[in-house]
């Protein structure tokens, strides 16, 4: 019997792991779906793309490797642990392009360097879900508008608590 594990994700991040446990900080590393909670989309790289530059969107669930994510724990840091989530289909990190401060910025994958830009803190919230912000630029994953349609852009935003970013 295999084990899929899921985040159910917006984008703060609510874990889920199908054996039923929730996790504890640390999330243990391993392969994750990360869905948003605002919509029940996937976090998805645009067109299974394995190249640089990438953007990343969210997906209707289609069982691909590009919905899928590695979450490697690189220690703790900067207050809280820290992570670089890699996606299983290219093998390239979650990226704040250009280590951007502006909120809207699409995040892409590129190349695994383990800069700051590519490194998330991954905070427990109390209730169950989980923030993920930018070690770089201290911004949080947020879909784009709060939007619950496929293709809606993953952006960075500051922290509001509102459910696009739970």
């Amino acid at each position: 019997m295999t084990h899929q594990k899921s985040i159910l994700f917006i984008f703060g991040l609510f874990l889920c792991m199908t054996t039923q446990i929730f996790c504890q900080m640390p999330v243990p590393s391993g392969a994750y779906t990360i869905t948003s909670q605002n919509s029940g989309l996937l976090l998805d790289v645009y067109g299974a793309s394995t190249d640089d530059l990438a953007g990343v969107i969210q997906y209707p669930a289609n069982n691909g490797r590009n919905q899928q994510w590695n979450l490697l724990y690189q220690g703790e840091q900067f207050n809280g642990h820290v992570y670089a989530i890699i996606s299983v289909n290219s093998g390239k990190a979650l990226d704040d392009p250009g280590t951007s401060t502006t909120p809207g910025t699409q995040m892409i994958q590129y190349t695994f360097h383990s800069g700051p830009n590519q490194l998330w803190l991954i905070q427990d919230a109390g209730d169950g879900s989980y923030f993920i912000q930018n070690v770089a630029s201290a911004l949080y994953l947020d879909i784009e508008g709060a939007s619950i349609n496929p293709e809606a852009r993953l952006i960075e935003w500051t922290f509001n608590g509102n459910a696009n970013q739970r």
